[in-house]
């Protein structure tokens, strides 16, 4: 019976190299980045102990009721939000009689959560010192940056308002000089993944120690769960990172763990997705021994050509064409052992899978299923080199997308080819 990893079915129990951006889980982490808000999010523990700072004061116990205890990656308590320096005068009500921010575990997400309950509009954000000023950060006046989070919440219109709030000396006061986020759920109670970003402003000192703050909007009496907050210095948000860093080659995951994908030379999209971008774009994957020597076997991936550019345009290739998927001009090529086939196919701005399958005698092209092109096999996989996506090196750059690339050591028959694109297309609607 066929081993499934991932959306195909065929093949994977043959798997050598293989990645999938649509895994998450398992291949596509995410665009490297910095997450300088890492230490504001809580581990995950066996069991959480009930916690309430200032219990014993005023209705502090009773206005936030399943509190936890819950600290950060690197063991330090992150419990408390407490505002303690409120007062009558300033909200109305006093600090330990008026609901704050606190750790909850939440049963959808299995890990603690931020909450805020929002009974009567007097109410205290969750807040974090982010320990950082903009210098710390690499970001100067001009600079983007961006704030992202999990949000959840009982009503669809209630949702945080974020941003980062500092003193500053030219202007001789605190404020959020570069605005706050406004950013909303569209369905209710419902885990969704939300961001803002901001553009430093002109004028303002850059040696500021940072505060963001995440407050509830007043468009609704409800409550508000946050969690996974990230801060970054991108244009657009990235995938949640954990960890202080997500370098290069932690990116993008070989399924098989044979091979390292390095993404150093590799451009992203506003929804931080692999986009190479037909000028000196390249993924390495370095040498790796297990794709020498392969008398038979099947290289399958999804592309999407953005244009006909270059004289070449390297789908997955290494230095000497031992296997390779590429294009000519308008030729969609398949090398294998530096031996040929062709199909002419000019298409560009469509999704498209094709798989490059051989054995001893022959080779196939398939192109979304269908064999296109074969012919007689001379040559094997013999290549003692570095393999590439994207590209060779700065060398003939693909203008695109290409989220899939697997090969595996079988020769995957007609009726297996078409079963693995059936088991794709709708995903990239071809």
């Amino acid at each position: 019976m066929p081993t499934s990893v991932g959306p195909n079915t065929y093949g994977e129990e043959n798997l050598v190299f293989g990645y999938d951006l649509g895994d998450a889980s398992n291949s596509y982490r995410g665009e490297p980045t910095t997450n300088f808000a890492y230490l504001h999010n809580g581990r995950k523990d066996s069991s959480y102990t009930s916690y309430m700072p200032e219990s014993g004061t005023g209705q502090i116990a009773a206005l936030h009721p399943g509190a936890i205890q819950v600290y950060n990656q690197n063991g330090s308590d992150i419990s408390y939000y407490l505002n303690t320096g409120i007062n009558i005068e300033n909200s109305g009500v006093n600090w330990y009689d008026t609901n704050h921010a606190y750790w909850v575990y939440d049963e959808v997400l299995k890990k603690p959560v931020v909450q805020m309950i929002d009974r009567n509009g007097v109410w205290q954000a969750k807040y974090m010192g982010i320990g950082l000023n903009w210098t710390d950060m690499g970001l100067t006046a001009g600079d983007q940056y961006t704030i992202s989070w999990l949000q959840w919440s009982s009503d669809g219109v209630k949702r945080a308002h974020a941003g980062l709030y500092w003193y500053d000396t030219t202007a001789g006061y605190s404020s959020f000089w570069d605005g706050l986020s406004d950013t909303g759920n569209t369905t209710p109670q419902t885990w969704t993944r939300v961001s803002q970003t901001f553009t430093l402003s002109s004028g303002r000192s850059l040696d500021q120690s940072l505060t963001w703050y995440m407050y509830g909007m007043y468009y609704s009496r409800a409550t508000l769960r946050i969690a996974d907050v990230q801060l970054e210095k991108k244009s657009h948000k990235t995938q949640f990172s954990f960890a202080n860093t997500r370098s290069a080659t932690q990116g993008l995951q070989d399924l098989t763990g044979n091979s390292t994908i390095d993404l150093t030379n590799v451009s992203f999209d506003s929804n931080a997705q692999v986009d190479f971008d037909g000028s000196n774009d390249y993924a390495s994957l370095g040498n790796p021994t297990i794709l020498r020597d392969l008398t038979s076997g099947t290289i399958e991936t999804v592309y999407y050509r953005d244009a006909s550019t270059g004289t070449y345009q390297m789908i997955f290739t290494d230095a000497g064409s031992d296997l390779e998927i590429t294009y000519s001009g308008n030729v969609l090529q398949f090398y294998i052992g530096n031996s040929g086939l062709n199909y002419t196919h000019a298409v560009t701005g469509q999704w498209f899978h094709v798989a490059g399958t051989w054995d001893a005698s022959s080779k196939k092209i398939y192109l979304n299923g269908v064999e296109v092109a074969s012919g007689t096999n001379t040559g094997i996989d013999t290549g003692n080199r570095d393999r590439y996506v994207g590209g060779r090196g700065t060398s003939f750059p693909f203008n695109g997308k290409i989220p899939m690339v697997k090969v595996y050591t079988r020769t995957l028959t007609a009726s297996e080819v078409k079963s693995n694109f059936n088991a794709i297309k709708g995903r990239f609607n071809i």
